[in-house]
């Protein structure tokens, strides 16, 4: 019912309001913090007029729950695109350690070819002569 979404909104608007209080803890003087802050403040303050007159004018609050729920969506795709970027990055560092280990790999292989090569004729492996 209205009761369990204006809860949840509450809960949504608690934990934003929060997270942003522990990024400007984290980086307090960065600009981008505080452009971000900034934004959101006129943000929630925009939301909040057009919420107090659809409450006024219509007994409702439909719009700031619809705000939510695409402000929730909106997170919830940056998180997925964040973990997708650190995958990639995991794979970028795996396949970096696996082309140095390769190179070494190639290395060692080419050394070990050109010391046999060098070798005097008489010498080679298995000559008991």
């Amino acid at each position: 019912g209205i009761n369990a979404e204006y809860g949840a909104l509450r809960h949504d608007m608690r934990s934003s309001a929060h997270a942003v209080v522990r990024s400007v803890k984290l980086n307090p003087l960065a600009t981008e913090n505080l452009i971000k802050l900034q934004q959101d403040r006129e943000y929630l303050q925009t939301l909040i007029g057009d919420c107090l007159t659809e409450v006024s004018q219509e007994g409702s609050f439909e719009g700031l729950i619809r705000a939510t729920v695409e402000e929730r969506e909106k997170k919830n795709k940056l998180q997925e695109t964040i973990l997708r970027e650190e995958d990639a990055r995991k794979n970028v560092r795996a396949l970096q350690r696996q082309l140095v280990e390769l190179k070494k790999s190639k290395e060692v292989e080419t050394q070990s070819r050109n010391e046999n090569d060098s070798a005097p004729e008489g010498s080679a492996a298995g000559d008991t002569s």
